[in-house]
């Protein structure tokens, strides 16, 4: 079936004067400063993005993906999710700005309500003719009677790995199959739909919910091997007084650690044959060679570093994500990026490539450039796991410092920590609460600058 438009006027009628009243504040997709070196020429882009996928560790278990991605392109190995936390997160990924300029702050039906399709990636590459396709979890508690906006094809879901209720091109249904191998064949599907308008680029997003808990794999991996956990040096932490409350007063047995970690290891089995299938598919039309390509995860994950098992937190393998990116002909292949990297940095190095500006501007920057940043603002607005947690980071560049203020819910009493990275990369020790006065580093500024970066607008972020 070709991939004909849809009359969004019929799918999305309750929102049309909702929508006309925007139209002075986002006006039409406008030509960047590559429109006319590019042409008509413009990639087709294709994000892949696991759940709660941690950077170290886990891409051992997926040799093809390493192959595909990390051998043909860049590996961005000092990459964060800003606010890392699923819903905030993949919104920071489709719109380039930090959580507090979205306005999706943390894992909920009212806090998904927030969401502008207006800044999406989506909206910027629909209106520039390009074929869209949404497969996978979009958006934590997205209401599945509602068709997700600037989307040619979708197949959405929000949690689950056997008997899922996806919302199927309009259609509410249950998915029996195993909803990884769904979404891989929806992704193929959808792939060689574009086929018929083979003239038109196309932007697909693929959303599998491995390696998020409870992780289920499927029978064919159920017993696979996997890697044992090699701990480094934060999972042996045994004097925890320089931590907040939260740390020391939650510690995770390293048994059940390793148990939980074996089945997310074995569910990201099945993620390596939908990438290898989308992969496949892409090089039987040709079009691998023609598609700018990420893989990346939503948020970062600890496995009993300082003795935590979780995500949301500032600490490092919470923050820290996968990113991976692949253009052939435009990035060297088998590449290592150690730039200051982002989760919102990937719609603007998508539009870049695409030859298109976001107006309003975004807060992040295009990865194919040069351009460097000092830091990075990290920020979190309250994890249910921890007692309703808040707390703003600054995290700067690779071999520096992380500073970080805890706000409690209930008293507002701040809880202050700073890292030297380059002497402490692993977050030992708590500068701010080692008994030693005399190696405290001034915060004064760094507070203060932490407070303008909480309050940014955007384009003029960190």
């Amino acid at each position: 079936m070709g991939l004909e438009k849809r009359s969004r006027s019929k799918l999305w009628a309750p929102l049309v004067l909702g929508l006309s009243s925007l139209a002075a504040l986002f006006p039409p997709v406008v030509h960047g400063s590559q429109a006319q070196e590019l042409g008509a020429e413009r990639p087709n882009i294709l994000i892949i993005v696991t759940d709660d996928q941690r950077s170290h560790g886990t891409l051992a278990v997926m040799p093809r993906t390493k192959e595909f991605f990390q051998d043909r392109g860049v590996s961005f190995t000092n990459a964060v999710a800003t606010t890392p936390l699923c819903c905030p997160s993949r919104t920071s990924i489709l719109t380039g700005l930090y959580a507090h300029n979205h306005n999706v702050r943390e894992n909920s039906a009212t806090a998904t309500a927030n969401f502008n399709p207006q800044l999406s990636l989506q909206r910027y590459l629909d209106q520039a003719g390009y074929q869209t396709g949404l497969f996978g979890k979009f958006l934590n508690h997205w209401d599945l009677s509602q068709n997700p906006e600037y989307f040619d094809r979708w197949s959405v879901f929000n949690y689950g790995y056997w008997k899922s209720q996806f919302n199927v091109d309009g259609v509410q249904q249950t998915v029996y199959q195993y909803s990884t191998d769904f979404v891989a064949s929806q992704a193929r599907a959808f792939l060689e739909g574009t086929e018929t308008a083979d003239d038109a680029p196309w932007f697909m997003y693929v959303a599998p919910f491995a390696p998020h808990l409870p992780a289920r794999p499927k029978p064919l991996y159920k017993s696979a091997a996997v890697p044992e956990l090699e701990r480094n040096p934060a999972t042996f932490e045994q004097d925890l007084s320089d931590k907040p409350p939260y740390v020391a007063n939650r510690q995770e047995p390293i048994a059940d650690i390793e148990r939980r970690r074996a089945k997310q290891l074995r569910t990201l089995m099945s993620v390596e044959d939908l990438i290898a299938d989308v992969a496949e598919t892409m090089n039987v039309h040709n079009e691998a060679s023609e598609t700018l390509a990420f893989f990346m995860s939503d948020n970062g994950f600890l496995w009993g570093e300082h003795g935590l098992w979780a995500k949301g937190v500032p600490y490092t393998d919470s923050t820290e994500i996968p990113v991976l990116m692949r253009w052939p002909g435009h990035v060297a292949s088998g590449t290592v990026d150690d730039r200051l990297a982002a989760n919102i940095d990937i719609a603007p190095t998508v539009l870049d490539a695409a030859g298109l500006a976001p107006s309003p501007p975004m807060d992040g920057r295009s990865l194919l450039g040069g351009d460097e940043r000092e830091r990075v603002l990290l920020e979190m607005f309250g994890s249910k796991r921890y007692g309703g947690l808040q707390w703003s980071s600054t995290r700067s560049e690779a071999g520096g410092y992380q500073y970080v203020e805890n706000y409690d819910p209930e008293t507002g009493a701040r809880f202050v920590e700073y890292y030297d990275l380059g002497a402490d990369p692993f977050q030992l020790t708590n500068l701010l609460a080692d008994g030693f006065p005399l190696n405290d580093p001034d915060t004064a500024p760094l507070s203060a600058q932490l407070l303008q970066d909480m309050h940014c607008s955007a384009g003029s972020c960190p």
